[in-house]
């Protein structure tokens, strides 16, 4: 199958599924052009068009135009609907994403393909020293990745004296970069004598590097108010890592109570976000908002240890090895274009 892929430059979570596509497709010995490139650039003579990222008005001009694509919300942005319904399907990584969209008003098929590993790229285990126990987080720095929980419920629950740290490796929201500033006002807000230690690593990681930075740590934790998928937190269940995550939305494709754990949440409207998401996120959306106790818990059991939380990770890193290759990648893509093709010749 000639397949043309169009992924946006960069380091995003659109960019690495993009990729990842590709390089799947690719092993399963599809013939793949595409990389990160204009968005109105297409091959003329694919088969099938793949646009990974958020909705444009231009399919492309394979046979069947794609669009893979995500929302964290229980209902898409306005006009996403109708740009989607301009093509032939749409590929999703989490079947959670898939109510929103029909909530939305999304008319065309809808069809999951899960993002994977490449067991190869999967780094070998490492013999960590035991102290300082050290949880990773990586994150953009937005409301819907909820920072300012993390942070409040890493440091009521772990004393300066505790052997622990905290690794945020963040990147701003484009221009829009506080934080600093929203670290401080944390600090100001629970206004404690001390705190346990935070690294904030702020520099832009090849993906080698970020496994290297996953590898370096003992444990992974999201207070994630709403993700498409989640992909960080799959490669770090690949690394045999313990994952603390709010148990809600597109990481409940590959987590549960077996192999992760799930913080429990309340539902609750989205908000007031910073100005340059407010095209995606209306004040009356709504997401996930985390347990501060449930995850001041659930990273207090992690720190401690023991069987069950070695259990826990054993269980991820088979899960994710058996469940989430690039041969299942194919394998979903085929069907779904096949079932796509099916559809648009009724």
């Amino acid at each position: 199958m000639r397949i043309d892929i169009h992924t946006v430059p960069g380091i995003s979570g659109y960019s690495n599924l993009g990729r990842y596509i590709k390089r799947a497709l690719e092993r399963a010995g599809h013939e793949i052009n595409g990389g990160p490139r204009s968005p109105w650039t297409f091959t003329p003579q694919a088969d099938v068009s793949v646009r990974v990222t958020a909705p444009f008005p231009e399919h492309g001009t394979g046979l069947i135009k794609l669009t893979f694509t995500m929302f964290e919300t229980e209902r898409l942005p306005p006009g996403w609907a109708g740009l989607l319904n301009r093509g032939d399907g749409i590929l999703i990584p989490a079947d959670w994403c898939r109510d929103a969209m029909l909530a939305s008003g999304v008319k065309v098929p809808i069809h999951v393909v899960n993002h994977g590993v490449f067991q190869e790229d999967v780094p070998a285990p490492r013999m960590l020293p035991a102290v300082p126990f050290r949880f990773l987080s990586v994150l953009q720095w937005t409301e819907r990745k909820n920072p300012a929980a993390l942070l409040e419920a890493y440091w009521l629950e772990f004393a300066q004296e505790e052997p622990v740290s905290l690794v945020l490796k963040v990147t701003p929201w484009g221009t829009d970069d506080t934080i600093a500033a929203e670290i401080a006002a944390v600090r100001a807000r629970l206004g404690l004598r001390a705190y346990a230690s935070l690294e904030v690593v702020r520099e832009d990681m090849a993906q080698p590097m970020v496994w290297s930075l996953i590898n370096s740590c003992h444990a992974y934790v999201s207070a994630h108010c709403a993700e498409g998928f989640g992909n960080p937190l799959l490669e770090a269940m690949a690394c045999g890592k313990p994952v603390i995550a709010t148990g809600y939305s597109g990481n409940l494709e590959f987590m549960n109570h077996t192999n992760s754990m799930l913080v429990d949440y309340t539902l609750a409207p989205v908000g007031v976000v910073r100005p340059s998401l407010r095209l995606f996120y209306a004040p009356d959306m709504t997401w996930a908002h985390v347990s501060i106790p449930a995850l001041r818990r659930a990273m207090r059991t992690v720190y401690e240890g023991g069987a069950l939380v070695q259990g826990m990770a054993a269980n991820a890193r088979e899960d994710v090895r058996r469940q989430f290759n690039p041969t299942q990648t194919a394998i979903q893509f085929h069907r779904a274009v096949e079932r796509i093709k099916h559809h648009a010749a009724r």
